[in-house]
């Protein structure tokens, strides 16, 4: 009884499971990390598989935030400007026509000159922006049109700012040139039309709408002079008053792979949710481009307007069926996030700023950006994009499920081959046969030959169909309905077939020490073929190309060779307590455990075939 508490003990108990599933992790990290993706905090892995919902901010995340003013209207006049990025050269035409004077739009782009915190410098012959990439924008637009702001810092004295805010909508600046003030606005291009009495609203609306439905971020601008600023509510001067100046409209291109990387979330059953402070006709206008909506789309667009007069009831109806979010707050965010997460959803969300540090902290999954995030956003989340991309959310949601069923895998190898080694015990004491293996024997098939391949199982790639699964279940334990089954099927067909090798050779009038030995090398070689299995749940050992784990490889050789000093070596022989086994019983050991290949491809392609008969009979009804 003492040897059989022994040898059952070390069988069932996975010694190596912590060990490899540490290593899993470990190297589905590291994997992370090479795709621009540092994780925080190890809980994030698992949670990342679970992920349904993708909440991205569009600047920076699904753009490249590059922008470009390529775009001016004023007093009736649109013109046309070109020349890409921040290099200053450019021309601006009016009806095709370079335009080098115009007084309006001479008003209009100093306003976004001097409207501005921002700062265009060059370095190794690049220009670069010190502050807001819109705000560069605006400086190069002027200085296309040569303006330049050195000219203006002996005319214009900065006194006062108003800063731009999620809430306010605008920015605005007080100047003082000469001996007179001047207020400088700009912001949405809707408050900006509110601010400017006068102007035909009707028209102005009806142009900015135009511009935003070319994809472009417009920004309306108005200036607005004083003779002094004596008790001066500069809040209230930049917000009534104003002589419109103009709309202007940014482009900001998408990221390379951005497209690819939402069709593929989407095929992966994500749902991506761009979330932005344009104008929802901008906010449209992109999803559209990069793939979120479809020209069909019949989803509302969420307005942060509307959001702020009742958020909760009103995100209740619509937050499942959104997929676009203009004109949003950072509290809008949070709100959001949690009326997902209500109804059941892992979200991932972005953000960069201080503001975002909420809506990361209470989200499933918190990603925070590396080059443009604040260590506050950073200290919120759980993990981080180096490259900012939003083609590497989805390549962390990736690894993660790759993670995961990596961990599955060396669980249902494990647990598989450990359920045998016990059966075969338990069946032999039924039988009344002797213990077929002795405690050291369970030890060395634990240790020697486990120990190797189930490591390997932690290299394994991705599966060809698995961004295609729908996301998992975070209610559904590790060891589910499916994987309960398979481990009895698989630890069954170990078991049996080794009780019946062991029987066989006694029968045949060989001592105790060859059988259990015949026995030690079956269950070997079963666990050999059976981490062939378990490298997927559903698909052919056949049709999966075993180099492309070359761990896996590499484990095998060392464990058959480690396995055949077992059998040979004499001090091998003594510690283990077994015998060389002859040509004809080693390939019998071998060719009979082939029979778990056998049993699993027939239960794959019985599930298969099962999945397919339903399929058709669920297009037929």
């Amino acid at each position: 009884m003492a040897l059989f508490a022994i040898s059952t003990s070390v069988a069932i108990v996975p010694e190596g499971l912590p060990i490899v599933v540490t290593i899993t992790m470990a190297v589905g990290l590291k994997r992370m990390a090479k795709r621009n993706v540092i994780i925080r905090k190890l809980i994030a892995v698992e949670t990342l598989g679970s992920c349904n919902y993708i909440c991205s901010d569009k600047t920076g995340t699904i753009t490249e935030n590059k922008m470009t003013v390529t775009t001016c209207y004023t007093n009736g006049k649109e013109y046309r400007i070109t020349g890409e990025g921040y290099k200053p050269e450019g021309k601006i035409y009016l009806d095709d026509k370079p335009v080098e004077q115009d007084e309006e739009l001479y008003n209009l782009l100093l306003t976004g000159l001097l409207c501005n915190d921002s700062d265009l410098y060059q370095e190794d012959d690049e220009w670069k922006i010190d502050g807001d990439p819109t705000e560069g924008a605006l400086i190069v637009a002027a200085k296309k049109f040569n303006i330049d702001e050195e000219k203006f810092e002996y005319n214009y004295e900065l006194i006062d700012t108003i800063p731009f805010s999620s809430n306010r909508q605008y920015m605005a600046t007080l100047y003082k040139c000469e001996d007179k003030y001047k207020i400088f606005v700009k912001g949405a291009p809707e408050r900006i039309v509110d601010f400017s009495p006068g102007k035909d609203q009707v028209l102005c609306e009806q142009r900015y709408k135009e511009m935003a439905q070319k994809g472009l971020r417009v920004l309306g601008l108005g200036y607005k002079e004083l003779e002094n600023i004596d008790n001066i509510n500069l809040e209230q001067e930049a917000t009534s008053g104003l002589t419109f100046a103009g709309f202007v409209g940014i482009i900001d291109p998408p990221k390379i792979n951005v497209v690819e990387a939402i069709n593929n979330a989407k095929k992966a059953g994500i749902n991506v949710v761009m979330i932005t402070g344009d104008h929802e006709i901008t906010a449209r206008s992109i999803a559209k481009s990069i793939g979120i909506i479809d020209e069909d789309y019949d989803g509302v667009v969420v307005n942060g307007k509307k959001l702020g007069e009742n958020p909760e009831e009103y995100l209740n109806q619509v937050c499942e069926k959104a997929r676009v979010y203009a004109r949003v707050s950072p509290i809008h965010k949070l709100k959001i996030v949690e009326c997902l997460q209500n109804s059941g959803n892992i979200v991932a969300v972005t953000g960069d700023g201080v503001n975002d540090a909420p809506a990361l902290k209470k989200s499933s999954i918190g990603v925070a950006m590396g080059k443009a995030g604040t260590d506050v956003a950073k200290e919120a989340s759980d993990m981080i994009l180096k490259d900012g991309n939003f083609s590497s959310i989805f390549k962390a949601v990736e690894e993660g499920r790759v993670i995961y069923e990596n961990i599955r895998k060396v669980i249902y190898f494990l647990l598989g081959s450990n359920a045998g080694i016990a059966l075969s015990i338990i069946i032999s004491l039924i039988l009344g046969l002797p213990l077929p293996f002795l405690a050291t024997q369970v030890l060395w098939i634990n240790l020697a030959t486990n120990g190797l391949q189930d490591i390997a199982l932690a290299y394994e790639p991705k599966e060809k169909d698995l961004t295609r699964r729908p996301p998992r279940n975070p209610n559904e334990n590790i060891i589910n309905r499916f994987m309960l089954r398979q481990l009895i099927l698989s630890g069954t067909v170990i078991g049996v077939g080794t009780v019946i090798i062991y029987w066989h050779e006694l029968s045949m009038g060989r001592d105790l020490t060859y059988a259990r030995t015949a026995a030690l090398n079956t269950v070997v070689f079963f666990q050999f073929f059976h981490v062939l299995n378990a490298r997927s749940f559903n698909q052919s050992v056949f049709k999966m190309n075993p180099f492309l784990n070359d761990f896996l490889v590499l484990s095998l050789i060392l464990a058959f060779i480690a396995q055949y000093a077992v059998l040979h070596v004499p001090a091998m022989q003594l510690i283990f307590h077994t015998v060389a086994l002859s040509d004809s019983t080693f390939f019998k050991t071998v060719i009979f455990s082939l029979l778990i290949i056998a049993v699993m491809e027939i239960d794959k392609l019985y599930r298969h075939r099962k999945k397919s008969n339903t399929n058709q009979r669920y297009f037929k009804d």
